[in-house]
């Protein structure tokens, strides 16, 4: 077991993902240096980490800069936290913030990891997004991603060389995910028991297209009454969403549960009957396989990296994305097909436990480590 290798680790802190896995680094042993230069408070709270040095930057606020929080400050803080404590790997997250002031100081070993949207998203919103992009990829030296469809579009983007490029999904907590977590205390603490329920835990952010969901619910709640959702998150169109809620008189269907904790999650999902996401662009879905692992069907959106863990009409429906009126009709088959969500639920726990275990996924980014660090232990 690695023991002695010095990770620096470049983040915002404001994710789960993050802290899971800053959790198994600890577990694996190495020696963890969060560094942080969100306008967020202090990251983490987990026992193991070296040192967490958040120095928290002024607001983005002269026109045009790029990325005012990150550089020029962050970039030469960095560089003084670079020579100061001389870290073997330099682990750094969001391309276009992390990846690119970790880029700019020539440090080596650099990885990248993505989180799909700076993939996605970002470099399509102007020449300057994706000249950031690019120049972030191609310092790497290696970089991992959680899905073959973005992959293609880091190659694409930057023309990085494939063999340098290692895909893994984060993979879940199986111990915590799985059909044995009872969510009957949610079920009866909303006067539920007798209903049929959908879950969606997804930000309520444009990228996720949850307007194109409450307009299929205007239909499925006339043809299915006793149908009921649960919407696990929060964001800033909430305002919107609920307004939305009130004018179509969907509050007797709906319910707003805010963030949930992820150590609670798991009871929601049991409590559910489908999982739906109508995101519009995505890389692999955490949500996704952990609803999965709960044994949920899925009425899910043609997102590419969603397309590798869903296949219409074998363990979930794909509709096409911003489409309301197909949404609502897979949503009223597979709720009126209790044969069809029992299939689909046992394939899913199945593809769960094969492809999505966090304990075995994570083993790829420590052979990443070793294999750019090797013999340091």
């Amino acid at each position: 077991m690695v023991q002695f290798m010095k990770i620096f680790y470049l983040t915002n802190g404001e994710s789960v993902h993050d802290e899971r896995f800053l959790h198994k680094m600890i577990e694996q042993g190495y020696e963890i240096y969060v560094i942080s230069y969100s306008m967020v408070k202090r990251p983490f709270n987990i026992p193991g980490i070296e040192k967490i040095i958040h120095k928290r930057m002024v607001p983005s606020f002269v026109p045009f800069s790029i990325y005012f929080n990150y550089f020029p400050f962050g970039f030469l803080h960095l560089k003084y936290l670079l020579w100061k404590y001389k870290p073997d790997i330099l682990h750094a997250g969001w391309v276009q913030h992390y990846g690119f002031i970790s880029a700019l100081s020539g440090y080596h070993p650099l990885v990248v990891i993505p989180w799909g949207s700076d993939i996605l998203v970002e470099p399509h919103k102007s020449i300057i997004h994706r000249l950031l992009t690019k120049y972030s990829l191609k310092h790497a030296d290696m970089i991992s991603c959680d899905a073959e469809f973005v992959k293609k579009e880091i190659i694409n983007i930057s023309g990085y060389p494939e063999k340098n490029i290692v895909v893994f999904p984060q993979g879940i907590d199986q111990i915590k995910f799985n059909t044995d977590a009872d969510g009957s205390g949610i079920r009866k603490h909303l006067g539920w028991e007798d209903k049929k329920i959908l879950i969606m835990a997804r930000s309520f952010k444009p990228v996720y297209g949850i307007e194109y969901f409450l307009e299929a619910m205007v239909e499925v709640t006339k043809r299915i009454p006793d149908v009921r959702m649960l919407m696990c998150g929060d964001g800033p169109l909430k305002d919107k969403f609920t307004d939305f809620v009130k004018k179509k008189s969907l509050e007797e269907y709906i319910h707003f549960t805010g963030n949930v904790p992820n150590d609670d999650l798991a009871k929601y999902f049991n409590a559910a009957d489908v999982y739906v996401s109508s995101s519009l662009s995505d890389g692999t879905s955490l949500a996704l396989l952990e609803s999965m692992a709960c044994g949920l069907p899925g009425v899910v959106t043609d997102v590419p990296a969603i397309m590798e863990w869903v296949t219409d009409g074998t363990n979930g429906f794909i509709v096409p994305r911003k489409d309301s009126r197909v949404m609502a009709e897979k949503l009223i088959e597979i709720l009126k097909n209790d044969d069809l969500r029992r299939k689909f639920s046992e394939r899913n726990v199945e593809i769960a436990k094969k492809r999505a275990n966090w304990d075995d996924n994570f083993m790829k980014l420590v052979d990443i480590y070793e294999k750019l660090c090797p013999g340091k232990a």
